[in-house]
Protein backbone atom coordinates (compact mmCIF):
# COMPACT_ATOMS: atom_id res chain seq x y z
CA UNK A 1 0.00 0.00 0.00
CA UNK A 2 1.38 3.39 -0.95
CA UNK A 3 1.18 5.83 2.12
CA UNK A 4 1.54 9.63 1.88
CA UNK A 5 5.77 9.46 2.58
CA UNK A 6 6.04 7.41 -0.91
CA UNK A 7 4.53 10.12 -3.01
CA UNK A 8 7.01 12.01 -4.64
CA UNK A 9 6.33 15.78 -5.03
CA UNK A 10 4.53 17.53 -6.28
CA UNK A 11 1.51 14.84 -5.52
CA UNK A 12 -2.53 15.25 -6.06
CA UNK A 13 -3.46 13.54 -2.97
CA UNK A 14 -7.62 14.08 -1.96
CA UNK A 15 -9.41 12.75 1.03
CA UNK A 16 -12.17 11.53 -1.16
CA UNK A 17 -14.88 11.05 2.17
CA UNK A 18 -14.33 14.89 2.78
CA UNK A 19 -14.44 15.91 -1.05
CA UNK A 20 -18.05 13.55 -0.97
CA UNK A 21 -18.68 15.32 2.28
CA UNK A 22 -18.54 19.01 0.61
CA UNK A 23 -20.04 18.05 -2.48
CA UNK A 24 -23.07 16.24 -0.45
CA UNK A 25 -22.89 19.74 1.81
CA UNK A 26 -22.93 22.51 -1.51
CA UNK A 27 -25.77 20.39 -3.23
CA UNK A 28 -28.04 20.48 -0.15
CA UNK A 29 -27.21 24.25 0.18
CA UNK A 30 -28.44 25.01 -3.48
CA UNK A 31 -31.22 22.96 -2.66
CA UNK A 32 -31.88 25.47 -0.03
CA UNK A 33 -31.66 28.01 -1.86
CA UNK A 34 -33.47 27.21 -4.63
CA UNK A 35 -30.42 27.25 -7.03
CA UNK A 36 -29.42 25.15 -9.82
CA UNK A 37 -25.83 24.01 -9.39
CA UNK A 38 -22.71 23.88 -12.03
CA UNK A 39 -19.73 22.58 -9.93
CA UNK A 40 -16.24 23.60 -10.76
CA UNK A 41 -12.97 21.43 -12.48
CA UNK A 42 -10.30 24.36 -11.83
CA UNK A 43 -8.90 22.84 -8.35
CA UNK A 44 -8.71 18.72 -8.95
CA UNK A 45 -9.12 19.17 -13.19
CA UNK A 46 -10.00 15.24 -13.26
CA UNK A 47 -12.99 13.05 -14.81
CA UNK A 48 -13.25 11.49 -11.27
CA UNK A 49 -13.46 14.61 -9.47
CA UNK A 50 -16.05 15.76 -11.81
CA UNK A 51 -18.19 12.24 -11.32
CA UNK A 52 -17.86 12.93 -7.23
CA UNK A 53 -19.02 16.06 -7.14
CA UNK A 54 -22.30 15.35 -9.38
CA UNK A 55 -22.69 11.98 -7.91
CA UNK A 56 -23.42 13.74 -4.06
CA UNK A 57 -25.21 16.86 -5.07
CA UNK A 58 -27.63 14.56 -7.17
CA UNK A 59 -27.62 12.38 -4.49
CA UNK A 60 -28.27 15.63 -1.63
CA UNK A 61 -31.22 16.76 -4.32
CA UNK A 62 -29.58 19.26 -6.28
CA UNK A 63 -30.34 20.00 -9.73
CA UNK A 64 -26.61 20.02 -11.17
CA UNK A 65 -26.52 21.84 -14.73
CA UNK A 66 -22.90 21.38 -16.02
CA UNK A 67 -20.08 22.38 -14.88
CA UNK A 68 -17.63 25.18 -14.84
CA UNK A 69 -14.22 24.96 -16.28
CA UNK A 70 -11.47 27.51 -16.81
CA UNK A 71 -9.01 26.38 -19.52
CA UNK A 72 -9.19 24.65 -22.73
CA UNK A 73 -7.98 21.32 -21.66
CA UNK A 74 -10.24 21.47 -18.73
CA UNK A 75 -13.22 21.74 -21.24
CA UNK A 76 -12.04 19.24 -23.64
CA UNK A 77 -12.21 16.74 -21.09
CA UNK A 78 -15.49 17.81 -19.70
CA UNK A 79 -16.80 17.87 -23.51
CA UNK A 80 -15.45 14.00 -23.88
CA UNK A 81 -17.12 12.98 -20.40
CA UNK A 82 -20.19 14.78 -20.90
CA UNK A 83 -20.90 13.16 -24.03
CA UNK A 84 -20.05 9.54 -23.25
CA UNK A 85 -22.33 9.94 -19.73
CA UNK A 86 -25.11 10.98 -21.78
CA UNK A 87 -24.47 8.35 -24.70
CA UNK A 88 -24.25 5.55 -21.80
CA UNK A 89 -26.45 6.65 -19.08
CA UNK A 90 -29.26 8.44 -20.47
CA UNK A 91 -28.58 11.03 -18.05
CA UNK A 92 -30.16 14.70 -18.59
CA UNK A 93 -27.73 16.78 -21.12
CA UNK A 94 -24.87 18.73 -18.92
CA UNK A 95 -23.51 21.76 -20.01
CA UNK A 96 -20.03 23.29 -19.82
CA UNK A 97 -19.74 27.02 -19.33
CA UNK A 98 -16.32 28.68 -19.76
CA UNK A 99 -15.47 30.69 -16.91
CA UNK A 100 -13.31 33.34 -18.06
CA UNK A 101 -13.33 36.00 -20.58
CA UNK A 102 -13.30 34.82 -24.09
CA UNK A 103 -10.64 36.08 -26.12
CA UNK A 104 -10.35 35.21 -29.82
CA UNK A 105 -7.82 32.32 -29.56
CA UNK A 106 -9.66 30.21 -27.09
CA UNK A 107 -13.02 31.12 -29.28
CA UNK A 108 -11.42 29.00 -31.77
CA UNK A 109 -10.41 26.74 -29.81
CA UNK A 110 -13.99 26.59 -27.82
CA UNK A 111 -15.78 26.16 -31.34
CA UNK A 112 -13.64 23.26 -32.59
CA UNK A 113 -14.18 21.13 -28.95
CA UNK A 114 -17.89 21.81 -30.33
CA UNK A 115 -17.59 20.77 -33.14
CA UNK A 116 -16.10 17.55 -31.87
CA UNK A 117 -18.43 17.04 -29.73
CA UNK A 118 -21.90 18.41 -30.83
CA UNK A 119 -24.33 17.05 -28.24
CA UNK A 120 -22.65 19.11 -25.64
CA UNK A 121 -23.12 22.82 -25.01
CA UNK A 122 -20.43 24.64 -24.22
CA UNK A 123 -21.73 28.27 -23.16
CA UNK A 124 -19.72 31.66 -22.77
CA UNK A 125 -19.31 34.00 -19.93
CA UNK A 126 -19.87 37.67 -20.37
CA UNK A 127 -19.59 40.78 -18.25
CA UNK A 128 -18.49 43.47 -20.67
CA UNK A 129 -20.25 44.92 -24.11
CA UNK A 130 -16.40 44.30 -26.04
CA UNK A 131 -17.40 40.63 -25.21
CA UNK A 132 -21.13 40.73 -26.81
CA UNK A 133 -19.83 42.59 -29.61
CA UNK A 134 -17.06 40.85 -30.22
CA UNK A 135 -19.35 37.49 -30.59
CA UNK A 136 -21.99 39.52 -32.45
CA UNK A 137 -19.38 40.30 -35.38
CA UNK A 138 -17.40 36.34 -34.60
CA UNK A 139 -21.09 35.15 -35.53
CA UNK A 140 -21.45 37.02 -38.84
CA UNK A 141 -17.85 36.97 -40.08
CA UNK A 142 -18.22 32.99 -39.80
CA UNK A 143 -21.47 32.77 -41.16
CA UNK A 144 -22.28 30.69 -38.06
CA UNK A 145 -26.28 29.27 -37.89
CA UNK A 146 -26.36 29.11 -34.39
CA UNK A 147 -25.87 31.91 -31.76
CA UNK A 148 -23.35 31.90 -29.09
CA UNK A 149 -25.43 31.39 -25.77
CA UNK A 150 -23.65 33.22 -23.05
CA UNK A 151 -24.27 33.75 -19.60
CA UNK A 152 -23.81 36.85 -18.09
CA UNK A 153 -21.24 37.47 -15.02
CA UNK A 154 -22.82 39.22 -12.63
CA UNK A 155 -20.99 41.03 -9.00
CA UNK A 156 -23.02 40.11 -6.48
CA UNK A 157 -21.37 42.11 -4.02
CA UNK A 158 -18.22 40.46 -3.65
CA UNK A 159 -16.08 42.73 -5.55
CA UNK A 160 -14.28 40.09 -7.19
CA UNK A 161 -15.57 39.82 -11.04
CA UNK A 162 -18.70 40.65 -12.84
CA UNK A 163 -20.78 43.75 -14.10
CA UNK A 164 -22.42 45.25 -11.16
CA UNK A 165 -26.52 44.71 -11.21
CA UNK A 166 -26.92 48.43 -11.63
CA UNK A 167 -27.80 50.17 -15.06
CA UNK A 168 -24.84 49.38 -16.88
CA UNK A 169 -25.58 45.41 -15.90
CA UNK A 170 -29.29 45.84 -17.39
CA UNK A 171 -27.72 47.60 -20.86
CA UNK A 172 -25.42 44.51 -21.25
CA UNK A 173 -28.76 42.56 -21.09
CA UNK A 174 -30.48 44.84 -23.34
CA UNK A 175 -27.55 44.66 -25.52
CA UNK A 176 -27.14 40.86 -25.66
CA UNK A 177 -31.13 40.85 -26.50
CA UNK A 178 -30.98 43.06 -29.20
CA UNK A 179 -27.55 41.76 -30.91
CA UNK A 180 -27.80 38.83 -33.20
CA UNK A 181 -25.56 36.10 -32.66
CA UNK A 182 -25.91 36.45 -28.85
CA UNK A 183 -28.65 34.38 -26.91
CA UNK A 184 -28.47 34.85 -23.07
CA UNK A 185 -29.28 31.58 -21.17
CA UNK A 186 -28.54 32.81 -17.60
CA UNK A 187 -26.86 34.99 -15.32
CA UNK A 188 -23.52 33.61 -13.58
CA UNK A 189 -22.38 34.82 -10.08
CA UNK A 190 -19.53 34.00 -7.37
CA UNK A 191 -21.90 32.78 -4.25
Amino acid sequence: MTTISDLQSPAFVVNRSLMRRNCKVVGKEAVRCGFSLRPHVKTHKTIEGAKIQIKEAIEAGANVTGFVASTIPEVRMLASFVQQEQNIRKIKALSILYGVPIAEFRLKALRKIGNEYPDVEIFLLVDDPEQVLFLHETFHEASMSKPFSVFMKVDTGYNRAGIPPDERGIALAKMIHDLTGVRLVGIYSHW
